[in-house]
């Protein structure tokens, strides 16, 4: 997919991820639309979804609305339990109350009120050992090359397949290669 840039508005890729990556999504892969902004990622003859206490807590902040859906039907499809939020903000807050449960926080680079970067060392300050996985559909190399340096785990670019989002996962959540992570 041919990268597109929206500079008038700043904003992600939104649609972009959402129609691009389900209409590629690899053979044994069924995403669609359920509903008006509703979107399942889910694979074949998956199995049942294990107890709440063995599957990963991954917390996702994305500020485009059908993104954030999308990313966490994926992430449900690969059985973790997931906290959105629409923003830097509610990242932050959320990670201040459930950080004991969150093995992971996936930070888009650019939201609107606190952006990735604020957001980043402010959950840094709250816990300095926490695993964050930068995102985003625009090239920021001095931004990402930052946070990086600064302890981030690593950058997922947009738009992603299930299949890098679940690599991308296991790599980084708090148990490494071997959480519990199932595609």
């Amino acid at each position: 997919m041919p990268y597109r840039k929206n500079t008038q508005s700043r904003r992600g890729r939104g649609l972009d991820v959402v129609g691009g990556r389900a209409s590629d999504a690899p053979a044994g892969r069924d995403c669609r639309a359920t509903g008006p902004g509703d979107f399942v990622a889910a694979r074949e003859g998956a199995p049942a979804s294990s107890s709440e206490s063995a599957k990963p807590c991954v917390l996702l902040a994305e500020d485009d609305e059908l993104v954030r859906r999308f990313a966490t039907s994926a992430l449900r499809s690969l059985h973790c339990e997931v906290i959105p939020c629409a923003d830097g903000i509610e990242a932050v807050e959320a990670f201040a109350r459930l950080q004991d449960r969150i093995d992971l926080v996936l930070l888009d680079v650019l939201m609107p009120r606190l952006g990735g970067a604020g957001a980043f060392r402010a959950i840094k300050a709250i816990d300095p050992d926490a695993r964050i996985l930068l995102a985003s559909g625009f090239s920021h190399p001095d931004v990402v090359d930052g946070l990086l340096a600064a302890g981030a785990a690593g950058f997922l670019a947009k738009p992603f397949s299930l299949d890098q989002l679940t690599a991308a996962v296991r790599r980084h959540a708090k148990g490494g290669p071997a959480a519990s992570v199932r595609s």
